[in-house]
Formats: C-alpha cells, structure tokens, sequence
C-alpha cells in the first residue's frame, strides 16, 4: 500500500506478523496486533463521540510514531491511497486507486453538491415579472425547491437544461457519456417535481417518458445503463 505524505511517500507493506513502514529512508516495524488494538480503541471513541470534531491523542502520537501526518489525500487527488497487486498467476503488478469513506456517521456522498456540480437552467416561455420573482424567490419553506418549482408550473414555466455551471465538470460527464449532462440535470429535475426519491425509480420514470428521445424499439436500457457507468 502506497501513501503521499507531505515528508514524501511511504510503503506500506506486511512480513507475516509485522507491519513494514518505509519511504526509503527510515523503515518502522509494528506488530499487526497493534495496528488491531489502535483500530478497535478508535472505533470505540468514534461510536462514543458527542461533538463533530475532536481529537484522540492516543492515536495522534500512534500514527506519528511512523511519521504519518496526513490521514486525508489533498483535494486535487481522488486516492487516499493507492494499492499494488500482485497477480501470481499472470505475473503481473497493477498499482490502483482507492477512495475511502465512513458510514460511522452518515451515509457518504458519491457526488458533493457545489458550485463545481450545479447544472444552469433557462425558464421557457419567456421572462417572470419582477413580482412572480420576488413571490417565488420568497418561498422558504422545508421544501422550498419543490415548492418554488410547483409554482412555476403555475406560471406555466418549466426548466430547460442550458448547461452545467464548471466546464470541468461537464467535460467529465462527457468524457463518461455524452448524453450524461442532459440525462443527470433532468433527474434532479424529476427529483424536486415528483414524489420519487430512489434513483432506481426515477431512472426508471426517465426509461418510460423517454425525454431524450431515444431508439427503445429495440428495449435498450438507455438511461439506466449510462447512469451505471455513470456510479
């Protein structure tokens, strides 16, 4: 197992009952059953916790002790860690990356939600006067999204995909699939103006009103597989 530390990049491997730590200077030898014990006992402190933050001291001077300062990889680097695999049969190596989440708390998130991942829409059938504005802006209720759009189709206005706020985002969507960008904004759509809240149900919705217009002569899973490749 490889890990980048800001002190340069450390080794991570094991020799039966011993935890080898190397970044080809200093090399530290711990006892599998220690990294156990430490795993177990901040476990405990985190099930045990009462505020968001705070800290365990016991394993801040256990990780330090092999000159581990960093436990979160940078936000410009989407592996936390990165593990070689060695495959005995083809006689191969394959270094890969893995992300690492917690569900201790709450359910991780596979997309943050920001200014890097809001999709830009227009309103069709032409502009709002400045007090329809101001009574749809003033809606703030617990569903204040949902509300705002059901008053907009009052209005007889509906939400046309224009594009996503960051370039980079769209490339990555499109890099992925082409009809990615369209496809996702119209599920965050359906999401706030139907009572469906499983991505399943709503790929499913998006599967029988076919608002991209695809070819389903054939029975094609258009929309569930690109959301697939999608996750």
């Amino acid at each position: 197992m490889l890990r980048d530390e800001s002190s340069g990049s450390f080794e991570f491997s094991y020799d039966r009952d011993i935890v080898i730590v190397s970044n080809g200077e200093d090399e530290f030898r711990i006892p599998v059953s220690e990294f156990h014990r430490q795993s177990e006992f901040l476990l405990k402190k985190l099930q045990g916790r009462t505020t968001r933050t705070f800290s365990v001291p016991e394993i801040e001077d256990f990780i330090t002790s092999f000159k581990c300062t960093s436990l979160k990889a940078s936000s410009s680097v989407k592996s936390d860690i990165r593990i070689v695999i060695h495959d005995q049969k083809l006689g191969s190596s394959t270094e890969l990356g893995f992300s690492i989440k917690s569900q201790l708390g709450h359910p991780s998130t596979l997309l943050n939600a920001g200014r890097t991942t809001n999709f830009v829409f227009k309103l069709s059938g032409g502009a709002l006067s400045s007090s329809e504005i101001q009574k749809i802006n003033s809606i703030d209720s617990r569903q204040k999204i949902k509300d705002r759009l059901i008053m907009l189709s009052t209005l007889n206005r509906s939400l046309i995909f224009e594009k996503t706020e960051n370039q980079t985002f769209f490339n990555n969507l499109t890099l992925i699939d082409s009809s990615l960008p369209r496809i996702l904004s119209t599920l965050v759509v359906e999401y706030y103006q139907s009572s469906l809240t499983k991505l399943s149900d709503i790929a499913d919705k998006l599967t029988i009103e076919n608002p991209l217009g695809f070819d389903n002569n054939s029975g094609h899973p258009f929309y569930e597989y690109k959301i697939k490749r999608f996750l």
